[in-house]
């Protein structure tokens, strides 16, 4: 990828969750680089209450008011059938669509069993499904198009911690998404992305009640840190593809799924299992696997002890007895 200046210019993008904070600022960049882009926000609570046009309005507003090209829109991408209008609405107006960056989340910090029914499908809508509802929408254009740029916003709670079982479920849901698109996008010029943001936004600061603690992470960690990593995702130039990127405070790197070597014994008992943990948990030898087929290729090597070189997993949806595409 060359150092040379990044530009959109002819390019068209939908941000969604782009009324405030990060989205705010990925929609504000790439606009401020030549892009038309569709602000999209319904305006909710952080928890995904209540609706307002103001911020997708008033973000549209700036952008066009520094000389740029932006649309507001308040669809929700929890709702198919609203998106696959909203993305209609675009190819009408600009007659392509380049890039998708979905942005929008809500996030609700509790307990497991603190949670309502009700709660954990407000956040799975909008948080997974609104995300797999934008690209599902876009998809067979894209590929029809041979080009496109999707970057999805994750999170380091797929990690795991008190209170982010919910939210760290659907972004870890996201993440398994975007691995997957990845793959198939690849032979058709769409490359797929995510993000995990470090960044102090309104999502983040309901996880943090030290004040000393928020005060420190609203300066070292803006949203406008995490902005520039997504418009080197989004440009035509980016070879990169089915990556996670843990980005804010000026600190970009690559996050990846570790295995490691392990015990291998055939027939082994739970006993045995039990005495092997050192070697189980022995990140000596550690391997990063990137695919399906990658994680299922190192478990046939160990396993086999090289019996089974030259053989290689491979998965394909279009095998024979498999259905189109």
């Amino acid at each position: 990828m060359s150092a040379e200046t990044l530009s959109f210019a002819g390019r068209v993008a939908l941000v969604t969750g782009a009324g405030r904070g990060i989205g705010k600022e990925y929609a504000t960049l790439l606009a401020s680089r030549g892009a038309a882009v569709v602000v999209n926000d319904r305006g909710t609570s952080r928890e995904g209450e209540g609706t307002s046009p103001g911020p997708a309005e008033s973000v549209a507003a700036a952008i066009v008011a520094a000389g740029g090209e932006a649309v507001p829109d308040t669809t929700d991408v929890s709702r198919l059938a609203d998106v696959r209008a909203m993305v209609d609405r675009v190819y009408a107006r600009w007659g392509r669509l380049d890039i998708v960056v979905n942005n929008a989340g809500i996030t609700i910090f509790k307990e497991f069993a603190d949670l309502t029914d009700e709660e954990c499908v407000r956040v799975m809508d909008t948080d997974f499904w609104g995300t797999f509802n934008v690209i599902r929408a876009v998809w067979p254009r894209m590929t029809v198009a041979g080009y496109g740029r999707i970057v999805n916003s994750s999170s380091d709670a797929i990690l795991g911690d008190s209170g982010a079982s919910l939210y760290g479920a659907s972004k870890g849901a996201v993440m398994a998404l975007t691995k997957s698109l990845a793959v198939e996008g690849a032979p058709h010029g769409v490359l797929v992305n995510a993000v995990l943001p470090v960044a102090f936004t309104r999502l983040a600061d309901v996880a943090l009640t030290d004040p000393q603690a928020r005060a420190f992470m609203a300066e070292a960690f803006p949203p406008r840190e995490v902005a520039d990593l997504v418009g080197v995702l989004a440009h035509e130039s980016t070879g990169w593809n089915g990556e996670l990127f843990q980005v804010g405070g000026g600190r970009v790197a690559r996050a990846s799924f570790g295995v490691t070597r392990g015990f291998v014994e055939r027939g082994a008992t739970a006993e045995t299992l039990a005495e092997h943990s050192a070697a189980i948990f022995d990140p000596a030898g550690s391997v990063t696997a990137h695919t399906l087929g990658e994680a299922l290729n190192f478990a046939v090597a160990r396993v086999t002890a090289g019996a089974a070189e030259g053989i290689e997993v491979r998965l394909d949806s279009r095998a024979e007895g498999a259905p189109p595409a």
